[in-house]
């Protein structure tokens, strides 16, 4: 049986960052878990963090490689920390990955905007998120404490306590 795993997350958080890097470690381990990409944004002063997020609504429905996604955000983000706030710029940052012309058609149009917010609304309201990163399993969840990173050790201990076999 497959177990969904829900990430919560954000691409300008550097705990977010450190958490991607070891679910990506973990995950070829746990052939029965899927992963649900919720990006969550606490209403950053950042406009380009949308774009963040909308870029992944984009890139799960082309079908692209959403590791190789989340990895050119937390580059672009945190270890470059380029400028993408214009839509240009942004897009920059996905050729070869997705069609430029179709994700800035999706930036320059609003799509995608109505699956944020309603996800920011389920983050905070079903879910009760305040913290990321966050997961949440199989009525499990592990949440992180304001300024503590969640270590890989912790979310392989969550992950085999919450999947079902």
């Amino acid at each position: 049986m497959m177990n969904q795993l829900e990430v919560f997350f954000d691409y300008f958080c550097p705990f977010c960052q450190k958490g991607h890097y070891y679910l990506k470690k973990l995950y070829p381990a746990y052939p029965n878990v899927e992963i649900v990409w919720r990006p969550w944004s606490d209403e950053h002063p950042r406009p380009e963090a949308g774009m963040c997020m909308l870029g992944l609504y984009f890139a799960l429905d082309s079908g692209a490689d959403i590791w190789e996604y989340h990895d050119r955000m937390y580059q672009a983000t945190i270890l470059k920390q380029m400028d993408i706030s214009t839509i240009d710029a942004f897009v920059e940052c996905f050729k070869g990955l997705l069609d430029s012309d179709a994700l800035r058609e999706a930036l320059q149009n609003g799509d995608y905007a109505k699956a944020q917010r309603d996800e920011n609304l389920k983050a905070y309201e079903k879910y009760g998120i305040w913290e990321i990163p966050a997961y949440r399993m199989n009525e499990m969840k592990l949440d992180s404490v304001l300024g503590v990173n969640i270590s890989k050790d912790q979310i392989k201990d969550f992950i085999d306590a919450a999947k079902w076999d």
